[in-house]
């Protein structure tokens, strides 16, 4: 049964944001171009979904959860094994506090 990517609304809201910051910031070309590359390394979790790291700012939660980096943007995710899907719960700039990662519930 193949790995399916399940995105929490928080996280596409998070991705909406990044989309729209650097788009002020830069130009709507570049903000595709990151998008596009944080994207690609979510299909790649498909084939090894515990690749990333576990995270250690949400040890003290239920799941457990793993990141991956890209560019400045860590990807807070976890393996749901039971339904054979990653869960995608944030997209975190990691130019900002990590404190603010206990954001997730």
């Amino acid at each position: 049964m193949e790995v399916t990517i399940y995105w929490t609304d928080f996280a596409k809201e998070e991705l909406h944001s990044i989309y729209n910051f650097t788009r002020i910031k830069n130009s709507a070309k570049f903000s595709k171009k990151i998008i596009k590359k944080i994207i690609d390394s979510i299909i790649i979790l498909k084939s090894f979904p515990e690749l990333g790291q576990i995270e250690t700012f949400l040890q003290d939660k239920k799941q457990s959860f793993r990141f991956i980096i890209q560019d400045n943007y860590k990807i807070i995710y976890w393996f749901n094994k039971p339904n054979n899907r990653i869960e995608i719960i944030d997209i975190f700039d990691c130019r900002q506090n990590p404190i603010l990662l206990n954001r997730i519930k």
